[in-house]
């Protein structure tokens, strides 16, 4: 007729499911296909990708759970091998976006900014968000790690670590709002406050500890502090409700 025909993958992969009716074992198909891929030479990632999927329709077919974790094993592979070094993770099918993510998270559990870069390319405005607040709690912990008055000694450094956590928890409470997680952002931008505080109180040479407070210190803490508005920071960021009566009296 003159017209180019044009390739359609779900028409081919349903004459190939046909075809299988005539094998007595589907699942020895789909090994069988796993077996060739060895052989497919390097470039040819179209053909990789097209017996990993038939192998796994055969594999869905017969319930063979051992041979659809091999196809997923080997699809991950395949992902990591060959998209991650161009960093062209666009090119997923945006179904696979989430499962993507937590892929990467697994085999490169430090890199954030790798994670960021995936969420980015998905618009995944809430795992950026959970990613940046994860970021600055690391912050928070190193902070935590030793005693106050030691982190008071190294006053320079003490700032640094409030600031990045303060830059990082104000990324997490835009990248939440954006995809309207509010009760996430509200808590992030309460956090935000404390930090905030923190940092004003080191810069006016007041030394006290406003942040990785146990319940049990809070109401000292909140006791202590001078004015009304500081005392409602450290009261919300910490979800904490006191008996406001008692703590004006006081």
């Amino acid at each position: 007729t003159g017209h180019k025909q044009m390739f359609n993958p779900t028409e081919e992969s349903q004459t190939f499911l046909q075809l299988t009716t005539l094998c007595q074992d589907r699942t020895l198909v789909g090994m069988k296909l796993l077996d060739k891929i060895s052989s497919v030479p390097h470039g040819e990632l179209s053909c990789t990708t097209e017996l990993l999927i038939l192998a796994h329709h055969c594999f869905t077919l017969t319930c063979h759970m051992e041979g659809i974790i091999r196809v997923l094993q080997a699809a991950q592979m395949l992902t990591d091998n060959h998209l991650a070094p161009s960093e062209e993770y666009g090119l997923v099918s945006g179904t696979l976006k989430t499962a993507l993510l937590d892929y990467i998270k697994r085999c490169r559990p430090g890199d954030s900014e790798k994670h960021n870069m995936i969420a980015l390319c998905f618009s995944m405005c809430r795992e950026i968000g959970e990613n940046h607040e994860a970021a600055a709690r690391i912050q928070l912990k190193l902070i935590e790690s030793q005693p106050w008055e030691d982190s008071l000694k190294d006053g320079h450094q003490l700032k640094q670590l409030l600031l990045k956590a303060l830059t990082l928890m104000l990324d997490a409470a835009e990248s939440y709002a954006k995809d309207s997680c509010v009760r996430q952002a509200q808590h992030c931008q309460r956090l935000t406050k404390l930090i905030t505080l923190q940092i004003h109180f080191l810069n006016t040479g007041q030394n006290t500890m406003l942040i990785n407070l146990g319940r049990h210190k809070l109401m000292d803490c909140i006791l202590a502090l001078p004015r009304f508005y500081q005392a409602s920071i450290v009261a919300e960021a910490y979800d904490f409700v006191p008996d406001w009566a008692e703590i004006l009296y006081q």
